[in-house]
Parts: C-alpha cells; sequence; structure tokens
C-alpha cells in the first residue's frame, strides 16, 4: 500500500520561514479571513486579521479557504488520514519563527 504524504511545505514571509503540516486538529474557535491564493498570502491575511491567532490553516492545494485558530498547546502532529485535506503552520511561539524551517 502507497501512501502520499505531504510532509512540510515552506513559506518564507520577510525575513521567517514558516512550516505548514498537514493538519486540521486545532479547530476549535477557529476564524476564517477570507481566500487566500498561497500560503505566503494566508500567513499574511492570518497575521494581519488574528494578531493574536497561533496557527494559520488552509487546504493543502495552497489556495482557498484561509482560517486563524488558536491553541494553547497546538498539536501540529502530521495527519496523513485527514479527510480533508487542510495544512496547518504554527506562527506564534519561539519555534516557529527559528530561521531556516522545521522545528
Amino acid at each position: 500500500m502507497v501512501h502520499l504524504i505531504l510532509i512540510c511545505v515552506i513559506a518564507r514571509r520577510n525575513e521567517h520561514s514558516y512550516v505548514w503540516v498537514r493538519n486540521n486538529f486545532n479547530d476549535h474557535g477557529e476564524k476564517e479571513v477570507g481566500h487566500a491564493s498561497s500560503p505566503e498570502e494566508c500567513i499574511a491575511m492570518v497575521l494581519e486579521s488574528c494578531p493574536d491567532a497561533d496557527i494559520a490553516n488552509m487546504p493543502t492545494s495552497g489556495k482557498g479557504d484561509c482560517w486563524c485558530q488558536y491553541a494553547a498547546h497546538p498539536d501540529m502532529r502530521l495527519d496523513v488520514d485527514l479527510p480533508d485535506h487542510y495544512m496547518s503552520c504554527l506562527l506564534s511561539g519561539r519555534d516557529a519563527r527559528r530561521e531556516g524551517g522545521l522545528w
């Protein structure tokens, strides 16, 4: 059995690298901020619309509805069985803005 796994997509915004992981575990209390045409645009939308958000979330296609998500203890596990094909990017905290990507 072969599994297609999206491990991460690295998006760059200014001097920071952000890592996207396929999951949608942090959807409690999320807020939709509009349609994004790229992961970079979704990050910008979340940072502007929800400066206290912990996570940006959008479809794994890299375009579509963009969401602000909140989590005191974000669950950023890779979910290979996720049926709705969303990916999340941790924005807050020391690890998310580490130059070069993966935490």
